[in-house]
């Protein structure tokens, strides 16, 4: 408990009986936290500097995703979107390749989406609401054009890397955690889901996922309820997009 007169200032339950050796010079005291406030500062300044450097050679180093258009998944996306699928579609279920049943798998061979070989009763649907959403809004947005699109994807990769910049510096010191993020951005794993937008929910998931671990972590280590209330809200989130959001 630091306790204080009007020329030093001491650590301790009480300034009387202390050994003076325990005092330092009010003045001298607060010339230091201005120091070590002005260090913190400065740090976290640079810190931001290098998360912004890192995100332009990432978003650089993959720029030529942009170009990629639709392809493959895409064009089914689009198509069940459109109502021009070969079995009707729920506007927000646009992962729904095939659900098995009869009816379903006779459209879908007959019209050249299954090959005639395949099995009866494949299924081949996941439950993408979120990333069906997204869709949709580019649909909206942007109609036939797929560059556009791509850049939405950027946007949610920027939100991941800051987010992953922000967790990485709770856990660690700043030039580690900026070689920690610099290797994370290399990943080349980010590449597909922002060259294929159909995979675009592998990013979305990533956003919420990080920000779920983050405030978890701050749940665990400050005792914040309402924290772990917000990692619960991220990760339920985040499984609407992909289950890429399983931790």
């Amino acid at each position: 408990v630091p306790v204080s007169d009007s020329s030093s200032l001491c650590f301790g339950k009480g300034a009387r009986g202390l050994d003076r050796r325990h005092c330092v010079p009010s003045a001298r005291f607060d010339d230091a936290m201005r120091v070590a406030t002005a260090r913190r500062v400065w740090k976290g300044r640079e810190y931001a500097f290098g998360v912004g450097i890192i995100l332009l050679f990432g978003i650089w180093l993959r720029w030529p995703t942009v170009q990629n258009g639709f392809f493959s998944d895409d064009i089914s996306a689009l198509a069940m979107a459109e109502g021009a699928y070969a079995s009707p579609r729920s506007k927000l279920d646009l992962f729904d390749f095939a659900d098995g049943t009869p009816g379903d798998y006779a459209r879908l061979v007959q019209a050249g989406s299954l090959p005639w070989w395949t099995v009866s009763g494949l299924r081949i649907a996941m439950m993408l609401p979120l990333s069906s959403g997204l869709i949709l809004l580019d649909r909206a947005l942007f109609g036939d054009h797929a560059w556009p699109c791509h850049v939405h994807s950027f946007l949610w990769w920027i939100g991941a890397m800051l987010i992953a910049a922000a967790l990485l510096r709770d856990l660690f010191p700043p030039l580690l955690a900026a070689l920690a993020l610099f290797l994370f951005a290399l990943e080349e794993g980010h590449t597909l889901p922002l060259g294929w937008l159909a995979n675009r929910g592998t990013l979305v998931a990533m956003v919420f996922c990080l920000a779920g671990l983050r405030a978890h972590l701050r749940y665990r280590r400050r005792g914040e309820r309402r924290q772990a209330w917000v990692a619960f809200a991220c990760f339920s989130i985040g499984l609407l997009s992909g289950e890429w959001a399983f931790p």
